[in-house]
């Protein structure tokens, strides 16, 4: 999906909070990791701020694509703090916030008549 939106002229950013990108695996797939704004988030919080800074920076006249890898898996500050040295997996709670992103994303404002 990047590669094509490059070649369609799109700015295209890549935030990676996994920190699992391959550089060459990405450009055999047709990405160009030169012209790809590349980003590291290591939580929701630090990753809401770089969409932020994206908005901010974008021409609102050019097409902006933004892939987050991997929304359900990038942990709240307070799993950063309370489970630091804990090595498990949070699966139900990933699964939970994967939802909650998805329902806030699509959510619609409510319309009030009368």
């Amino acid at each position: 999906i990047i590669g094509s939106f490059q070649r369609a002229g799109a700015e295209c950013v890549l935030i990676d909070s996994e920190s699992k990108a391959d550089r060459s695996f990405v450009e055999k797939l047709g990405v160009d990791f030169e012209k790809l704004h590349y980003a590291k988030g290591s939580t929701i919080s630090e990753c809401i701020r770089l969409l932020g800074n994206v908005a901010e920076m974008a021409d609102p006249k050019q097409p902006v694509l933004i892939v987050w890898d991997s929304l359900a898996s990038t942990p709240g500050v307070w799993e950063m703090n309370e489970h630091m040295d804990e090595k498990k997996e949070f699966t139900g709670e990933k699964a939970s916030r994967a939802r909650l992103f998805s329902a806030s994303f699509r959510a619609r404002p409510i319309v009030r008549c009368g």
